[in-house]
């Protein structure tokens, strides 16, 4: 499971009450970003979210996103990771590591279709 977001990772991300919020001295780490996906014909296609958890997983666990179109309910939940249907996901968040090894120390999942297309209700 290699660059799965898996206990070990998510559990050692601060408690969102816990998180510095973003705040105006962050505008020149977004402008830099911005430049960077920019500049890689990338600005459409990835994006920055806070870092953060609201609850600890266990060890057999990773995070998989589901979403029902019609109901407009998006919900990430843990799965076990044996459970986890490689096929039937696609990496969607990415956790940039100090080192050029960690550049996916974790990712959030997201279920699709076996086109690989999301776009119908699904809830594993």
């Amino acid at each position: 499971m290699s660059g799965v977001l898996t206990s070990e990772t998510w559990n050692d991300l601060p408690d969102i009450d816990a998180v510095e919020k973003r705040a105006d001295g962050d505008q020149a780490v977004f402008a830099d970003l911005r430049e960077v996906l920019m500049r890689h014909n990338a600005i459409d296609r990835f994006g920055v979210f806070l870092l953060h958890k609201h609850f600890h997983m266990a060890e057999d666990e990773v995070l998989v996103e589901s979403c029902d179109k019609k109901l407009r309910q998006l919900v990430i939940k843990p799965i076990r990771a044996s459970d986890q249907d490689q096929h039937r996901t696609v990496e969607t968040s990415w956790q940039l590591g100090t080192s050029e090894s960690a550049i996916t120390k974790c990712r959030l999942l997201c279920y699709v279709d076996e086109d690989r297309v999301h776009n119908r209700v699904h809830w594993p």
